[in-house]
C-alpha cells in the first residue's frame, strides 16, 4: 500500500507470536467456549488499549476513516468521539444487531458478504459464548487493522473494497513470475463478457466465475460445460441475469480439481469444490 503503509507494532519474538499460533493447543475447556471466548476477548481489548496509550493521534486518524467507512458519516463521527470506550460501543452495536435478528427472526447476515451465513463468522453454540463473541469479533477487527497498517487510506478502503488488490492484481503478479495458475478464458467487465485467449468456448472444463474485487469465494459462478453452458452467450446472460454481477469485473477461469483420489486429502466438510 506504499511507502506510508507500515506496521504500527515492531515484530518481536513474543510467547503470543507467530510461532505460538502454529503450536497452538486447545485450552482446557475447549476452542469457542465461553472462558476462550473471555480470553480473546480480554486480548483484543488490552491490544486496543496498549495502542490507545501508545498512538492516540494515529489511533483517532484510523479510527475515523474506519468508522464512517463501515457505519456511514454521522454514526461513524460520533462513534470516534467515543474512541476510549470503542470496545463497549462496537459490542453495543453487535448485540443490538443480534437482538434485532432475534426479535425480527432474521437469518445472521454480515455487510462482509451480503448474503448467506459464512463458516468463517459463525458464532460459538453456547449462548454465553456467543454473547462475547459478539463483543469480540469486531473489535479484533478493528484494532488488528490498526495494527497492519495504521491509519493508511488506501489499505482502510480495502477492508470492505478492494480497488488494488483485485483478481487481475494477484494473476498479474504470478504471471511477472512465470508460476502456473488456472487458465482464464473469459472477462466480465460489469455488462459485458469478452473471451480472453482461446476464449471461453474452448477446452473441456468446467468454468470459475470470480468477482475480481471479491474473497473467500464470495459471489463465485461455476459454469458446467454442457449443462449450464454451451456457448459464451448462455455464460453472458447468465451473469447478466445475476444482480451481484451488475457493474462488477469478473474473471472466468478453468476450474482446477484435484486428481481421482486425492479429494479426501485436500478438502474437508464446509469447503466446496469452487475452492480446490
Amino acid at each position: 500500500f506504499g511507502a506510508g503503509c507500515r506496521p504500527c507494532c515492531k515484530m518481536r519474538a513474543v510467547p503470543w507470536g507467530f510461532n505460538a499460533q502454529l503450536e497452538a493447543r486447545p485450552p482446557a475447556a475447549g476452542w469457542y467456549s465461553t472462558a476462550d471466548m473471555l480470553s480473546r476477548l480480554a486480548l483484543a481489548t488490552a491490544l486496543f488499549c496498549y495502542c490507545l496509550a501508545t498512538q492516540p493521534l494515529r489511533l483517532a486518524r484510523f479510527a475515523l476513516q474506519y468508522n464512517r467507512l463501515w457505519h456511514g458519516g454521522f454514526t461513524g463521527t460520533a462513534m470516534t468521539l467515543l474512541l476510549p470506550v470503542t470496545p463497549a460501543v462496537l459490542a453495543a452495536i453487535a448485540w443490538g444487531e443480534r437482538l434485532k435478528q432475534f426479535v425480527m427472526r432474521e437469518d445472521e447476515w454480515d455487510p462482509r458478504f451480503g448474503e448467506e451465513p459464512c463458516i468463517w463468522y459463525q458464532p460459538p453454540p453456547s449462548k454465553a459464548a456467543a454473547i462475547i463473541y459478539d463483543a469480540f469479533r469486531p473489535l479484533a477487527d478493528w484494532v488488528a487493522a490498526f495494527v497492519l497498517f495504521g491509519d493508511n487510506r488506501v489499505a482502510i478502503d480495502h477492508t470492505i473494497r478492494d480497488t488494488i488488490c483485485t483478481k487481475e492484481y494477484w494473476y498479474g503478479l504470478l504471471d511477472g513470475v512465470g508460476a502456473r495458475r488456472p487458465l482464464q478464458l473469459g472477462s466480465w467487465d460489469g455488462h459485458a463478457l469478452r473471451d480472453v485467449g482461446r476464449g471461453v468456448e474452448s477446452g473441456g472444463c468446467d468454468l470459475v466465475c470470480k468477482i475480481s474485487d471479491s474473497y473467500l469465494g464470495i459471489g463465485d459462478l461455476v459454469f458446467k460445460r454442457g449443462v449450464d453452458f454451451a456457448t459464451r452467450g448462455d455464460i453472458e446472460a447468465a451473469l447478466r441475469g445475476d444482480a451481484r454481477y451488475a457493474g462488477r469485473p469478473a474473471v472466468l477461469c478453468e476450474m482446477v480439481q484435484p486428481c481421482a483420489g486425492l479429494e479426501a486429502s485436500v478438502s474437508s466438510d464446509g469447503y466446496s469444490a469452487v475452492h480446490l
